[in-house]
Protein backbone atom coordinates (compact mmCIF):
# COMPACT_ATOMS: atom_id res chain seq x y z
CA UNK A 1 0.00 0.00 0.00
CA UNK A 2 2.82 2.41 0.58
CA UNK A 3 4.13 2.49 -2.96
CA UNK A 4 0.18 2.67 -4.61
CA UNK A 5 1.39 6.35 -4.60
CA UNK A 6 3.89 5.28 -7.41
CA UNK A 7 1.11 4.27 -10.08
CA UNK A 8 -0.57 7.79 -10.72
CA UNK A 9 3.54 9.22 -11.42
CA UNK A 10 3.97 6.18 -13.75
CA UNK A 11 1.08 6.76 -15.74
CA UNK A 12 2.11 10.22 -15.65
CA UNK A 13 5.15 9.13 -17.14
CA UNK A 14 3.51 6.81 -19.73
CA UNK A 15 1.67 9.50 -21.16
CA UNK A 16 4.23 12.01 -21.27
CA UNK A 17 6.21 9.65 -23.24
CA UNK A 18 3.70 8.49 -26.02
CA UNK A 19 0.83 11.17 -26.24
CA UNK A 20 3.76 13.78 -28.25
CA UNK A 21 4.39 10.71 -30.69
CA UNK A 22 0.42 10.36 -31.30
CA UNK A 23 0.22 14.01 -32.07
CA UNK A 24 3.42 13.54 -34.31
CA UNK A 25 1.15 12.69 -36.76
CA UNK A 26 -1.89 15.51 -36.60
CA UNK A 27 -1.59 18.72 -38.83
CA UNK A 28 2.12 18.30 -38.98
CA UNK A 29 1.99 20.06 -42.79
CA UNK A 30 -0.03 22.13 -43.94
CA UNK A 31 -2.55 25.50 -43.09
CA UNK A 32 -2.36 27.02 -39.66
CA UNK A 33 -3.46 30.84 -37.97
CA UNK A 34 -1.41 32.28 -35.59
CA UNK A 35 -2.20 34.99 -32.59
CA UNK A 36 1.13 36.84 -32.47
CA UNK A 37 2.48 39.15 -29.64
CA UNK A 38 5.48 41.70 -29.89
CA UNK A 39 7.21 42.88 -27.56
CA UNK A 40 10.52 45.17 -29.03
CA UNK A 41 13.01 47.49 -27.96
CA UNK A 42 12.58 50.06 -30.99
CA UNK A 43 14.86 52.84 -32.17
CA UNK A 44 14.64 55.90 -34.63
CA UNK A 45 17.82 56.75 -36.74
CA UNK A 46 19.14 59.24 -38.05
CA UNK A 47 16.81 62.14 -37.78
CA UNK A 48 17.09 65.74 -39.28
CA UNK A 49 14.63 68.74 -38.86
CA UNK A 50 13.80 71.06 -41.86
CA UNK A 51 13.05 74.94 -41.11
CA UNK A 52 14.52 74.65 -37.29
CA UNK A 53 15.64 78.04 -36.42
CA UNK A 54 18.31 76.14 -34.38
CA UNK A 55 19.64 72.82 -33.89
CA UNK A 56 17.68 69.59 -33.30
CA UNK A 57 17.90 68.09 -30.05
CA UNK A 58 16.24 64.79 -29.72
CA UNK A 59 14.57 63.95 -26.38
CA UNK A 60 13.49 60.46 -26.77
CA UNK A 61 14.34 58.45 -30.00
CA UNK A 62 14.20 55.02 -27.98
CA UNK A 63 11.64 53.18 -26.50
CA UNK A 64 9.27 49.88 -25.51
CA UNK A 65 7.12 48.75 -27.91
CA UNK A 66 4.17 46.06 -28.30
CA UNK A 67 2.20 45.02 -30.73
CA UNK A 68 -0.56 42.56 -32.22
CA UNK A 69 -0.40 40.22 -34.85
CA UNK A 70 -2.13 37.75 -37.27
CA UNK A 71 -0.77 34.54 -39.14
CA UNK A 72 -2.11 32.93 -42.12
CA UNK A 73 0.38 30.36 -42.34
CA UNK A 74 1.27 27.31 -44.45
CA UNK A 75 3.98 24.23 -43.36
CA UNK A 76 5.29 22.11 -46.40
CA UNK A 77 5.65 18.78 -46.21
CA UNK A 78 7.98 18.32 -49.56
CA UNK A 79 10.71 21.12 -48.18
CA UNK A 80 11.67 21.77 -44.87
CA UNK A 81 10.07 25.35 -44.47
CA UNK A 82 6.83 27.25 -43.80
CA UNK A 83 5.45 30.51 -45.14
CA UNK A 84 3.38 32.86 -43.60
CA UNK A 85 1.28 36.21 -44.52
CA UNK A 86 1.87 38.47 -41.50
CA UNK A 87 -0.85 41.26 -40.68
CA UNK A 88 0.24 43.56 -37.49
CA UNK A 89 -0.11 46.48 -35.69
CA UNK A 90 2.59 48.50 -33.33
CA UNK A 91 1.47 51.22 -30.37
CA UNK A 92 3.18 53.66 -29.30
CA UNK A 93 6.31 54.90 -29.52
CA UNK A 94 7.50 58.34 -27.61
CA UNK A 95 9.47 60.24 -30.13
CA UNK A 96 10.16 63.41 -28.99
CA UNK A 97 12.11 66.40 -30.06
CA UNK A 98 12.95 69.98 -29.81
CA UNK A 99 13.94 73.09 -31.82
CA UNK A 100 16.94 74.66 -29.90
CA UNK A 101 16.84 77.78 -31.34
CA UNK A 102 13.19 78.44 -30.17
CA UNK A 103 10.94 77.26 -27.37
CA UNK A 104 9.31 74.80 -29.23
CA UNK A 105 9.32 71.18 -28.84
CA UNK A 106 7.47 67.92 -30.99
CA UNK A 107 6.05 65.02 -29.41
CA UNK A 108 5.33 62.44 -32.13
CA UNK A 109 3.78 59.60 -30.94
CA UNK A 110 4.21 57.09 -33.66
CA UNK A 111 2.73 53.97 -34.51
CA UNK A 112 3.29 51.60 -37.26
CA UNK A 113 1.08 49.32 -39.32
CA UNK A 114 2.21 45.83 -41.00
CA UNK A 115 2.04 43.65 -43.65
CA UNK A 116 4.71 40.93 -44.06
CA UNK A 117 5.23 37.50 -46.00
CA UNK A 118 7.70 35.64 -43.51
CA UNK A 119 9.81 32.39 -44.53
CA UNK A 120 11.68 29.86 -42.65
CA UNK A 121 13.76 27.05 -42.84
CA UNK A 122 12.96 24.71 -39.83
CA UNK A 123 14.91 21.67 -38.45
CA UNK A 124 12.79 18.82 -38.02
CA UNK A 125 13.33 15.91 -35.61
CA UNK A 126 11.63 13.44 -33.36
CA UNK A 127 10.87 15.85 -30.47
CA UNK A 128 8.38 18.41 -30.13
CA UNK A 129 10.88 21.32 -30.27
CA UNK A 130 11.06 22.52 -33.92
CA UNK A 131 14.19 25.19 -34.27
CA UNK A 132 13.96 27.71 -37.07
CA UNK A 133 15.45 30.54 -38.80
CA UNK A 134 14.54 33.03 -41.73
CA UNK A 135 13.08 36.41 -42.93
CA UNK A 136 10.42 38.66 -43.39
CA UNK A 137 9.67 41.41 -46.33
CA UNK A 138 6.84 43.58 -46.92
CA UNK A 139 5.26 47.13 -45.85
CA UNK A 140 5.06 49.41 -43.11
CA UNK A 141 3.47 52.22 -42.64
CA UNK A 142 5.12 54.70 -40.22
CA UNK A 143 2.11 56.97 -38.41
CA UNK A 144 3.29 60.35 -36.86
CA UNK A 145 0.78 61.70 -34.60
CA UNK A 146 2.76 64.86 -33.63
CA UNK A 147 1.83 67.87 -31.21
CA UNK A 148 4.19 70.62 -31.44
CA UNK A 149 4.02 72.53 -28.20
CA UNK A 150 5.33 76.71 -27.16
CA UNK A 151 6.65 76.41 -24.10
CA UNK A 152 6.53 79.94 -23.62
CA UNK A 153 3.11 80.99 -25.05
CA UNK A 154 1.48 77.50 -24.53
CA UNK A 155 0.20 77.18 -27.99
CA UNK A 156 -0.17 73.96 -29.45
CA UNK A 157 -0.67 72.74 -33.21
CA UNK A 158 -2.27 68.73 -33.26
CA UNK A 159 -0.98 67.26 -37.53
CA UNK A 160 -0.24 63.68 -38.50
CA UNK A 161 1.17 61.78 -41.38
CA UNK A 162 1.80 58.56 -42.71
CA UNK A 163 4.98 57.77 -44.46
CA UNK A 164 4.77 54.20 -46.46
CA UNK A 165 8.24 51.88 -46.54
CA UNK A 166 9.64 48.69 -47.53
CA UNK A 167 10.12 46.76 -44.33
CA UNK A 168 12.39 43.26 -44.09
CA UNK A 169 14.31 41.78 -41.44
CA UNK A 170 15.73 38.05 -40.36
CA UNK A 171 14.62 35.83 -37.22
CA UNK A 172 15.07 32.85 -35.33
CA UNK A 173 13.20 30.73 -32.82
CA UNK A 174 11.61 27.74 -31.73
CA UNK A 175 8.53 25.96 -32.10
CA UNK A 176 7.12 23.75 -29.77
CA UNK A 177 4.32 21.41 -30.35
CA UNK A 178 2.16 21.15 -27.30
CA UNK A 179 -0.63 20.09 -28.51
CA UNK A 180 -2.65 17.91 -31.19
CA UNK A 181 -3.60 21.08 -33.00
CA UNK A 182 -2.03 23.22 -31.09
CA UNK A 183 1.87 25.16 -31.04
CA UNK A 184 3.19 28.07 -29.58
CA UNK A 185 6.10 29.43 -30.91
CA UNK A 186 9.34 31.85 -29.25
CA UNK A 187 11.49 33.61 -31.35
CA UNK A 188 13.61 36.54 -32.07
CA UNK A 189 13.78 39.08 -34.60
CA UNK A 190 15.45 42.69 -36.35
CA UNK A 191 13.31 44.54 -38.02
CA UNK A 192 13.42 47.81 -40.52
CA UNK A 193 10.33 49.34 -40.88
CA UNK A 194 11.57 52.48 -43.20
CA UNK A 195 12.01 55.96 -43.02
CA UNK A 196 9.04 58.17 -40.86
CA UNK A 197 8.36 61.57 -41.89
CA UNK A 198 6.14 63.65 -39.10
CA UNK A 199 4.57 65.83 -42.63
CA UNK A 200 4.74 69.67 -42.53
CA UNK A 201 3.68 71.98 -39.45
CA UNK A 202 1.59 75.30 -39.95
CA UNK A 203 5.22 77.02 -39.58
CA UNK A 204 6.71 75.31 -42.33
CA UNK A 205 8.82 72.83 -39.70
CA UNK A 206 9.42 68.81 -40.82
CA UNK A 207 11.36 66.01 -39.39
CA UNK A 208 12.22 62.84 -41.03
CA UNK A 209 14.38 60.02 -40.17
CA UNK A 210 16.30 57.34 -42.36
CA UNK A 211 15.36 54.08 -40.12
CA UNK A 212 13.14 52.83 -37.68
CA UNK A 213 14.16 49.64 -36.71
CA UNK A 214 12.78 46.76 -33.96
CA UNK A 215 14.50 44.17 -32.07
CA UNK A 216 11.20 42.43 -31.65
CA UNK A 217 10.66 39.33 -29.14
CA UNK A 218 7.64 36.98 -31.07
CA UNK A 219 4.90 35.12 -28.87
CA UNK A 220 2.70 33.38 -31.09
CA UNK A 221 0.03 30.50 -30.29
CA UNK A 222 -0.58 28.54 -33.74
CA UNK A 223 -3.92 26.73 -34.36
CA UNK A 224 -3.08 23.98 -37.07
CA UNK A 225 -5.56 22.66 -39.41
Amino acid sequence: MKRVWLLPLAAIAVLLGTVPNAWAGNGEHGRYLGLRFIGAYAEVQDSKATNFSGILQINHDEDLVAGNALILGYRWKSLPLRTEIEVGYRYRFDYDLRDVGSSIGYENNLSTVTGLFNAAYEYRNSSDFTPYFGGSIGWAQNNSNVERNNIITGDREKYQNGEHNFAWGGMTGVTWRFAKHWDIDLGYRYINLGEVDTGVSSIGTQIEAENHVSHDVLFTVNYRF
